[in-house]
């Protein structure tokens, strides 16, 4: 039986449905293990500690291997700590999708081309 390469992803509101149909297997990085606390030149110690938790994995070799990884712009915190991943895993193929701030119609409208860049990218 073969095993499909594992995409990563770190928050709930990640389009797994997205990453299965592109023929990956979603693995959530949870921010858990006994790793050192790395990230301190990367991230800011204010941050919360489960995002900086993600990055400390990353630089402890604490991970499977991962084809990419999938970080969803749902705070500043999110949006840095993909940003430190981007430095420790320079090679990763990664994305940030955005999620809408309101419910408005140029926000809804904004969020449905969303999915088709996800879906683009890990087509690539």
């Amino acid at each position: 039986m073969e095993t499909k390469q594992k995409i990563g992803f770190t928050c709930a509101y990640t389009p797994l449905p997205l990453i299965d149909a592109a023929g990956y297997t979603p693995y959530r990085i949870l921010p858990m293990g006994d790793v050192a606390d790395h990230p301190g030149h990367l991230l800011h110690d204010n941050l919360c500690p489960n995002i900086k938790r993600i990055p400390d994995r990353a630089l402890s070799n604490d991970l499977p291997d991962l084809e990419g990884a999938v970080f969803i712009n749902s705070c500043d915190a999110m949006r840095r700590m993909s940003d430190a991943w981007n430095v420790i895993r320079k090679n990763d193929n990664t994305i940030l999708p955005d999620l809408p701030a309101t419910a408005d119609d140029l926000s809804i409208y904004f969020f449905k081309n969303e999915p088709i860049r996800v879906t683009d990218t890990l087509g690539k």
